[in-house]
């Protein structure tokens, strides 16, 4: 008889396996069930919202569920257990977890008994859950709104997200060029991360020691033919589009008179021409107003031949365009050209038009000959 496989350790097993290890459906009497009362699962369906049920649940079996004597009585609180691992019994995120197990002590569908940090006793006050009026989302209103504000949507889910504003910084955090900020703490949960930038950026994010560090990086650099300032303060909407502002007494600053930036590439006339036409009409905006995006172009576009180029744009010109959209178009005109370049030339089919003018400079030559002929036999 070979011998009994030793068990693995609990430092091994997740919440779900160990629970498995516990429960044996092959024995006539199940081991490692929980003897929930029946009335509890539809009144804490009802009390509660569908995440808070799957904590609920958990709570409940991990309470009636311990191991008693044949003789005792069930359970009714949990054996000590961390945040952490409730929340991966019950499949939801860790601050799912924590708001959810808050909402029910708040509103005594259990009892939470605090050992530590993260650390708790918890008892289902399933004897009380008649008493408890049904869950209802309640939407968190924008603090200090006005009563001439908007109304708010009618889904209570939406306005609970959108309404909501949590002032993380109460004035503006000054930062110089290669230094960090000190951490501030972050009041409310979180879901997502979003950026903002005042100025043509690249930002990234990472969790650094439990710390969301975001970098701002300046997007535009010098490059040949065009000077691109790299002072934040100098990059603004106007300095880049060359657009002129007038003073209030109708004069223009001393900077507007100043030539407009140009992009000195062979081919930055071409495509002005050919594009401006059709982004004015299209968006409202012009090539030759954007240098950035005029020199990306020129080079994407390579040595494509303006023939082509020509029929590729008017092709494409049917559909909605945007100024940055020229670069990608450009890259993919220069790649397309690469492939036909070295196909030979097409036979050209002559047109209608075409036809009529041989036929008539034939009918005309052989009239000719035919007068030369009788001017021959006449003389």
């Amino acid at each position: 008889m070979s011998p009994k496989p030793k068990a693995k350790t609990e430092e091994a097993l997740s919440a779900l396996l160990k629970r498995r290890q516990m429960t044996n459906y092959a024995a006539p009497r199940i081991t490692g069930f929980a003897p929930i009362p029946r009335a509890s699962g539809p009144d804490g369906r009802r009390i509660t919202s569908p995440s808070g049920w799957r904590v609920l649940s958990t709570i409940l079996e991990e309470a009636t569920g311990r191991r008693v004597g044949k003789t005792e009585a069930f359970q009714e609180e949990t054996a000590p257990i961390g945040i952490g691992e409730l929340a991966a019994l019950a499949f939801v995120e860790l601050r799912t977890a924590e708001r959810e197990l808050k909402t029910l002590g708040k509103r005594k569908i259990v009892k939470i008994t605090k050992l530590k940090k993260g650390l708790y006793i918890i008892q289902p006050l399933f004897r009380t859950w008649a008493t408890i009026p049904d869950y209802v989302p309640e939407p968190l209103e924008e603090p200090g709104a006005e009563s001439d504000d908007e109304p708010l949507s009618e889904d209570p889910a939406q306005n609970s997200k959108e309404g909501t504003v949590t002032q993380v910084t109460t004035s503006p955090v000054k930062i110089a060029a290669g230094k960090k900020s000190k951490p501030v703490k972050v009041e409310c949960g979180v879901t997502a991360l979003q950026f903002h930038a005042d100025i043509d950026a690249e930002c990234s994010a990472m969790v650094q020691g439990g710390v969301l560090l975001v970098s701002l990086k300046q997007r535009w650099q010098a490059k040949d033919g065009i000077r691109v300032s790299n002072g934040i303060k100098q990059l603004t909407l106007s300095s880049r589009h060359g657009r002129r502002e007038e003073r209030p007494n109708g004069t223009l600053p001393p900077q507007a008179d100043q030539p407009k930036k140009r992009v000195t590439h062979p081919r930055a006339e071409e495509l002005s021409s050919l594009f401006d036409p059709l982004l004015l009409k299209s968006c409202g905006k012009s090539l030759s107003e954007d240098p950035v995006m005029l020199l990306a172009a020129c080079e994407a576009i390579g040595a494509a031949d303006h023939n082509f180029l020509v029929k590729c744009v008017i092709d494409r010109s049917a559909r909605y365009l945007r100024v940055n959209h020229v670069k990608a178009l450009c890259r993919e005109i220069a790649a397309n050209w690469a492939k036909v370049k070295g196909l030979p030339p097409e036979e050209h089919i002559p047109t209608r038009s075409e036809i009529d003018a041989m036929v008539e400079a034939e009918r005309k030559e052989l009239a000719a000959k035919r007068a030369a002929a009788r001017r021959g036999k006449v003389a």
